[in-house]
C-alpha cells in the first residue's frame, strides 16, 4: 500500500480482522484505508510519526478511555483516534469499539435508506 510504512502495514494486518464483519466494505486511498457498513465507519491512516498507524472510528458519543485522547464531534456522531504502536495494541478493547462503531454505522444506513421509511 502506498503512503505505509512496513511497520504500518504490520499493524494494519492485526487491526483488519477486527474489521471483518458482515457487509463490511473496504476502499483503498493513497493515504488511508475506508471501511464501511452502508456509511463509513473506520480508517486506518498513517500516524505522524511515520511508525504508528491511527486507528479512527465514529461512535454516537464520546469515549471515556485515556486510548481515544483524540475525539471530533461532528453531526450524529463523535470520531475517535486511536494511535497504536505496534501490533498488539489490535486487542479486545479496540475490537469492541470497531464493533460499536460498525453498529452504529448499520443502524445511521438503515435510516438513511429510502427502504426504511
Amino acid at each position: 500500500m502506498a503512503g505505509f510504512t512496513k511497520r504500518q502495514r504490520e499493524i494494519m494486518a492485526a487491526v483488519r480482522p477486527l474489521l471483518a464483519l458482515p457487509g463490511v466494505t473496504e476502499r483503498e486511498t493513497k493515504t488511508q484505508l475506508a471501511f464501511a457498513a452502508g456509511v463509513q465507519f473506520a480508517w486506518l491512516s498513517p500516524a505522524p510519526s511515520g511508525k504508528g498507524l491511527f486507528v479512527s472510528f465514529g461512535l454516537p458519543a464520546p469515549l471515556d478511555s485515556p486510548r481515544a485522547p483524540s475525539v471530533q464531534p461532528y453531526p450524529g456522531r463523535f470520531t475517535h483516534h486511536v494511535t497504536l504502536e505496534g501490533p498488539e495494541g489490535a486487542d479486545g478493547e479496540l475490537a469492541g469499539w470497531l464493533k460499536e462503531a460498525y453498529d452504529f454505522a448499520r443502524f445511521r444506513a438503515a435510516r438513511r435508506s429510502p427502504r426504511s421509511r
